[in-house]
Order: structure tokens, then sequence, then C-alpha cells
């Protein structure tokens, strides 16, 4: 250690055989004396921080009393229990002072050693090394979407059945970046990461078949390979597209349009192909490169709900219209006094027979901009989620598949925002598809509406507030306590106020990222809920229209939602092993 490296922290005289800490260059640093020998590291365990310094000595082993890591005094290396070694720091003494090398490793190099710590904790969903790494390498001045896209990689590249509802979370979280500032930034990174990795847990790398060699006009031949379901294929026709430079307009209108060739998995995979694009407007379609050839997967196995009986009407009218789509496509101008969009919505909403796709074939046969017919459909969403029978849930019919309750409905206001996003992004005839299905999706579920068809909203308590921050902490408070009256009762007094939204959305976005009470699949649809929810806001400027997804998002995230998973499991083995007569 050279003299110029050398910083001064202590007097030999002072190191006796009890421990020291100093505070030093923003380090806090445990120094040991063991006979005539001096070591040095940091006093935080990297395990959970209790202070080394406070541990037990023996045979050169330094071990954590708190959770019984054990280091190598020497050198820092964890030898028994932990899995990250604890810094140590040079030691030399002159003219009778310790002194330590406090020189850092350049950022590239801490980076690297981060980033290769992070993966180990991502494969094995050690949350404690996630955290940790995540933090340090935003300390590194890494930005947060970066740090989530190491996620993305990692359970993309894991995830059997490809883009779920991991990956979604990752977008979400990324999004809702915004509404972290400072050191709570790593709070949705956390999130994240933690979400890409437990599915995933101590998965194989997926296999994937070599890219091949794809014309840039390929789209046709990779939708017939999704359509047959071959995985392989389509996988393998994609990624060889994207390696011959594929475009990122054309990367996309092939992604919308093959999830739109079926009304897949109750919108999930229209979801996922928005969140694809959601995240890329964080990390850019370069960094997606290797990810999103796992839509692929999740889109050819998906469920094609337009085959069930319930859908067959619906998808046969869509196909006797599918001729006219590319002139619908063309008809791009503002409306005209023509459009009823209260009678729009109550069509799509309570509409019976063929009300909804009329609805929806009418207004684009008028012209009317898909912007506004995308809107309406999501505030009919919305209105669908304010009528959701809340008893639903606690009753269990003799059906012997699963289905209903809240996470299908909050399904229609996440796919009507879908679906209007990806319109914004570019119109195509078959992107049309996906106003059809909303409409069919959002009149189908009217079977969920409370008995008596009241909005939950029409009688709502007075919540009264000083200051928008004051209310925020209402709203939270509330939401804690799954009292969705008041919670809903402060959005509405929010918008009576004419407060700005800033303080509301983050105390939304809070709730969303930091729930911690449910099962992940749970936890992921109210973060999908409320990121569909502050985008309509946002994207329908003032009044009811941008107060009412904000009341459905609410609604749902506040509800005391019953999941029962091993009870309901249990009761559909009896039905299995007891079928009616």
């Amino acid at each position: 250690m050279s003299a110029t490296t050398a910083t001064p922290v202590a007097e030999v005289s002072d190191l006796g055989a009890s421990p020291r800490v100093v505070r030093v260059a923003g380090k806090q640093i445990a120094l040991f004396r063991i006979e005539d020998r001096f070591y040095a590291v940091d006093n935080r365990c990297p395990h959970q921080g209790y202070p080394l310094a406070q541990g037990t000595v023996r045979d050169g082993t330094l071990t954590c009393d708190w959770h019984n890591w054990k280091f190598n005094l020497d050198d820092g290396r964890c030898i028994l229990r932990g899995s990250e070694d604890v810094r140590s720091y040079p030691v030399s003494i002159v003219d009778g002072r310790v002194c330590l090398d406090l020189t850092d490793t350049p950022v590239e190099e801490q980076m690297a050693r981060h980033l290769e710590s992070l993966a180990r904790g991502l494969k094995s969903f050690d949350t404690g090394a996630i955290s940790r790494d995540a933090s340090r390498l935003m300390a590194l001045g890494m930005r947060p979407a970066e740090v989530m896209r190491q996620g993305a990689l990692h359970n993309a590249e894991r995830e059997e059945f490809g883009w779920g509802h991991a990956l979604a979370v990752i977008a979400d979280c990324a999004s809702f970046a915004e509404f972290y500032p400072g050191k709570d930034g790593a709070i949705p990174v956390v999130r994240a990461l933690w979400s890409a990795s437990e599915p995933v847990r101590r998965y194989r790398l997926r296999t994937h078949a070599e890219p091949s060699t794809a014309d840039r006009e390929g789209e046709s031949e990779f939708r017939r390979r999704i359509e047959d379901e071959d995985v392989d294929g389509a996988e393998s026709w994609l990624r060889g597209a994207i390696e011959a430079g594929l475009p990122d307009s054309e990367l996309s209108r092939w992604l919308v349009n093959a999830a739109s060739d079926h009304f897949l998995g109750f919108g999930h995979q229209a979801i996922y192909v928005f969140k694809a694009h959601q995240f890329a407007a964080q990390v850019g379609w370069d960094g997606l490169r290797t990810v999103i050839p796992s839509l692929v997967p999740s889109i050819a196995w998906a469920t094609r709900y337009d085959r069930l009986p319930e859908m067959r009407k619906y998808i046969a009218q869509l196909h006797g219209v599918e001729a006219r789509l590319p002139a619908l496509a063309s008809l791009q101008r503002r409306p005209g006094p023509s459009f009823d969009a209260a009678r729009f919505r109550n069509e799509v909403l309570f509409g019976k027979g063929d009300a909804a796709f009329e609805a929806v074939h009418g207004a684009l046969s008028a012209g009317v901009h898909v912007d506004l017919i995308a809107r309406e459909l999501g505030l009919a969403a919305s209105e669908r989620l304010l009528r959701m029978d809340l008893d639903w849930e606690t009753s269990h019919d003799e059906r012997v598949w699963d289905e209903g309750g809240w996470l299908e409905i909050t399904h229609l206001l996440t796919h009507a925002n879908a679906t209007r996003q990806l319109l914004r992004r570019g119109v195509t005839p078959e992107a049309l598809r996906h106003l059809y299905h909303n409409a069919w999706f959002i009149n189908y579920q009217k079977r969920f509406d409370s008995t008596d068809g009241a909005r939950a909203d029409d009688s709502l308590p007075a919540v009264h507030a000083a200051s928008p921050a004051e209310m925020a902490a209402v709203y939270r408070s509330a939401v804690q306590r799954r009292d969705f009256d008041h919670a809903m009762g402060a959005v509405r007094a929010w918008g009576e106020h004419g407060w700005p939204h800033h303080e509301l959305l983050a105390a939304m976005a809070h709730e969303a990222v930091e729930a911690d009470d449910g099962e992940f699949i749970a936890l992921a649809h109210v973060l999908k809920t409320t990121h569909a929810a502050i985008e309509e806001h946002r994207s329908n400027s003032t009044g009811e229209a941008a107060i009412l997804p904000l009341l459905a998002a609410t609604r749902y995230i506040a509800s005391p939602r019953k999941q029962r998973s091993v009870r309901d499991s249990a009761l559909n083995g009896v039905k299995f092993a007891n079928p009616a007569p």
C-alpha cells in the first residue's frame, strides 16, 4: 500500500481486544486486533446489516451473531451459510497509526460484480441478495428500468410458457418508478425483480431453435406458424427476422396482429403485447430483443377463447365483416355529432344479442375515430368493475372449471386500455379486432353485476381533507383497511376539489407496488389494473371520464378479496371425485 492510498483511521494504542468502529469516507468499518495482526471489514453484515463489530471472532473467522454468517477475516470471504462476501480493506501500520486502503475498484468492475451477484440471486430467489445488488447498481448510476431489465432477461429465458404475469409486473413497476423519487426508487425495482425470480426459481434455461432466415415481409408466415402452434418454428422465424434487422414498427405490427387472430386468454396476450411496448418505452426495443420472442409461446399456447361455445356466434359475426376491416381501418375521421357516446356505452354494457357488436361496427363504419371508441370501451369496462357483485367470490357452484370473480373482471379494463394504447401505435385491420373482442367481453360479463344493478359509487361517504397530501393519506389508509367505500369517497372528493391528481396517482401506484397481502397472481392483477386506470385517466383529461377508471380500480384494489385457494382447490377435487349425477 503506497502512502498516497493509506488513510489513517486510528492509533494502534487505541485498539485492544474489543473491535472498534470507525467512520471514514462515507464508510462504516470494523477494526479487529488479534495479537499483533490487524483486520478491517465493512461493519454491516451483507445479509441484513447487523453490526459485525458485535460478532464473534475465533481462529480467524468472524461470525455474525444475528444469522450465523461466517467470514474469513483475511479477505472477507463468506465461508458458511451466506451468499455474499463482506468487503475487507488492506491494513498497514504507519508511525503507530492504523491505515487503510479505501480505494474503490472502478465503477465498471463494481457493476460487473453486482450484475453477476444479481444473476445468482435471481436464479435462487435470494431476496436479500436481489435487493442489495439492485440498490448497489442504482447507487453506481444504473437506471431503475435497466436494473429491472435484468429481471426481464432472467425470466424470459426460463419461463416455459413464455411471457406471463411476471414480465407484465416488471413493465408496470418500470412505469410506476416515476412515483418513487430518491432512495425510494429501490421499491418498485425490488418488486419487479422478486416477481421475475420467484415464478421461475431454479428453472433451467429454455431451449431455443436456431434463428431461421426470415424475409422482412414474413409476417404471414410468422402468424401461420403461431396458428399451427408451431412454437419453435414461429420463435425461430421471429428471431431470424430480428437478427436480420426487422424495424421496430414492423416488429410491433407482427406482434399486435398475431395477438388479434383469436381472443386469447381473456385478453391476456393482447395485454402482454402492450406491456412489451410499455417496457420498450423505458429500455428501448434493442434492450428487449432477447425478451420479445418469449411472447411467441404465450400467444401460440394461450386459450383461444373464441372457440368456446359462448363466443362462437360473435366470432361468426366478426368473420362476416373481416373483408371490410381494411376499409374501416382507413376511416380515421374525427367523430361527428352522429356518434352518441352514452348510447354506445350503454349498448356495450347492457345490450342484448348483437347489440355490443353492432355498436362497435356501426361506430367504425360511421368513421368514428378508433381512440374515441376505445375510450368509451375503457369507460364501459370501468363501469362494469363498479357493478361487480362482491358476493360472487363467496359462492362455489357445481361447475368443475373455475371461472368468474375479480381477476376475470379486471381484464375488461386492462384489455380495453391495452387495445387503446396499441391502436395509438398503429391502426391495422387486424388490430381493429381488439375493439370487437373487448366489446363482446364487457357485455358478456354483465352476468357478474350486482343483482340490484346499482353502481358501487352511487352513495359514497363524504370524505374530507385539507390538502392533496392529507387526502392521499386518507386514501392509502382506507385501501389498507380494505374499506373501499372510503377509498372511493376519497377519489370522488378529489375530483370535486379539482386538485391536481399527481398525489392521488402516486398513492394508487404505491398501494399497487407495495401490496403484500395475497398470491402473486392477485398482486400482478392489482398492478395491471392500477396502471390501466391511471393510463385511462391521463388519456381522458377531465370530468367524469377521468375519474371513473380511478374509481373502478380503487374498488378492486380496496375490496376484501377472498382468496381461498386451498379451499377452492379442495372443492374442485371433490367435484372430480364425486361428479354430479
